[in-house]
């Protein structure tokens, strides 16, 4: 197929028209308005206390998130007008940035056109879209991933690597710091020396002594932030995993008596037996729920699962076109422990985001394949037809439509600027963010008053109550409204001065 990537044929030419797409897109999708992530909001507020020198104080009333990416915003607001900004400019280049690491290993992997094919669905992939217009940490993790298998793969073809694995080193520590869940891709790493043709056992040696050396880092860097060797994850419980468990048992199924909750006092070989074909079941079909999304009831619906669904076959075809050379399949088994422990604990399509790239990787080698056997211009129809569905997903998948100014960051603004607050109380933490005020969250279903009586409220000389309109029921604490937000964007919200 090498006449259709004729025009055009240089690397660099190539990558600059791909990157040119992903801006394009991206520079499109940012004109209308991108509303902050739940998660963004503690991510804005952790760089604000790296920026004023605390480095181990954590979010708010909530969970400390890992340091990477807060430090990534609070060095690029240094030249931006805001931390919102700086995250946004994190996501978007990072976002274009991982064409040049995918390109140089689906080169390696593939050659020029499927590498030329890889980075044109990437510029244009919704779900990677969608996160490089977003203050969330996945686009940073993918920029780094791509990279660190784009060097896991030399080191396993032995390319004269040796002076790299400092790099090496430097990149698998800054993937642990944006995510945490990176120790399993550590794990991938050491897994995958199973496979050389030589060295296994020294190489992974290495790989398990850094790997080692990255988790032990980490576990000093949570201590230090919550005070307890116990919360690595950030959680009060020793035991998160395992209640994680329980708690994604009993969303899933609805009936908990189906269901047997983990308590501390029960051991977790007890939990694990009583609840074995449950987890099963539930691992098999959040994986098959994520990897599908809306698949089966509409396949033209914008919610689809993470790995579009008509490259399916393209990517099967490249994997065994790959396979007869292990070096070439590399990536897969690095990130084998990564896709198989993630539906243990998470029903989310975002953390399987981060595998996008290389499955468009092998789907571009199976798109080649395929092409190959069709007329010059069958081809071209092919490769534009796939890219051009890309790029209507990507449309159809992110917001095109001006959503105006939310009530969350309408209240939260007045209340800066009318009452300066030191305290808010909300069942969202973007009202405190905007009011420049510490955030007392309230829990889903939690009755106001009963947040109110848990908290040292008292101390704070003026506390305020942010709710959706009708919200509020009768308590013993006298709430004083004070505003009501014009927009009702989510809903309309209020404003309560807490009277003690």
């Amino acid at each position: 197929m090498r006449d259709l990537w004729a025009f055009p044929s240089r690397a660099a030419t190539q990558i600059a028209l791909a990157a040119a797409i992903a801006l394009v897109v991206r520079l499109i999708l940012l004109r209308w308005r991108h509303d902050i992530d739940w998660d963004g909001f503690f991510y804005l507020w952790q760089s604000q206390n790296i920026l004023m020198g605390d480095f181990l104080h954590p979010s708010p009333e909530w969970t400390p998130y890992p340091l990477g990416y807060p430090l990534a915003i609070a060095v690029v607001s240094k030249m931006v007008m805001s931390l919102e900004g700086a995250g946004l400019l994190v996501s978007f280049l990072a976002g274009v940035l991982v064409l040049l690491p995918l390109f140089a290993l689906a080169d390696r992997i593939g050659g020029r056109g499927p590498a030329f094919l890889a980075t044109l669905l990437v510029a244009v992939n919704s779900w990677l879209v969608r996160y490089s217009l977003s203050v969330l940490a996945e686009s940073l993790f993918i920029l780094l991933l791509v990279i660190w298998v784009w060097l896991l793969v030399a080191d396993f073809r032995d390319q004269r690597f040796r002076p790299h694995t400092l790099l090496l080193f430097l990149i698998s520590a800054a993937l642990v710091f944006v995510r945490p869940v990176a120790l399993t891709v550590l794990a991938g790493g050491v897994l995958l020396q199973a496979f050389r043709p030589s060295r296994r056992l020294a190489t992974a040696l290495r790989f398990a002594l850094m790997g080692l050396v990255i988790a032990v880092a980490y576990a000093i860097y949570a201590h230090a932030v919550t005070g307890h060797l116990q919360k690595l994850t950030g959680q009060p419980q020793p035991s998160y995993a395992l209640r994680e468990m329980s708690r994604g048992l009993q969303q899933h199924y609805g009936d908990t008596r189906n269901v047997v909750p983990y308590v501390p006092p029960m051991s977790s070989v007890t939990f694990l037996r009583k609840n074995a074909l449950l987890m099963v079941w539930r691992y098999v079909d959040t994986l098959l729920t994520q990897l599908s999304g809306g698949v089966l009831l509409d396949p033209l619906d914008k919610s689809l699962g993470v790995f579009p669904f008509y490259l399916w076959p393209f990517a099967a075809v490249g994997i065994w076109m790959c396979a007869s050379e292990r070096w070439r399949i590399a990536p897969l088994i690095a990130l084998l422990p990564y896709f198989l422990v993630l539906p243990l604990f998470v029903a989310d399509c975002r953390y399987y985001v981060p595998l996008v790239p290389f499955f468009l990787l092998y789907s571009a080698v199976g798109v080649e394949a395929f092409a190959g056997q069709l007329g010059q211009r069958a081809r071209v129809a092919t490769i534009v037809g796939i890219i051009l569905i890309s790029f209507v997903q990507a449309f159809q998948f992110n917001p095109h439509k001006s959503t105006g100014l939310s009530a969350y960051e309408e209240i939260g603004s007045w209340l800066r600027q009318h009452e300066r607050p030191d305290t808010v109380f909300a069942y969202h933490p973007a009202p405190a963010y905007y009011a420049g005020a510490s955030l007392m969250l309230i829990q889903k279903g939690q009755p106001v008053s009963e947040a109110l009586s848990l908290k040292a409220t008292q101390r704070a000389q003026r506390t305020f109550v942010v709710a959706p309109e009708n919200e509020i029921q009768p308590h013993a604490v006298s709430l004083t409204p004070v505003y009501a937000s014009q927009s009702a964007y989510p809903s309309r919200m209020i404003a309560y001065r807490v009277e003690f």
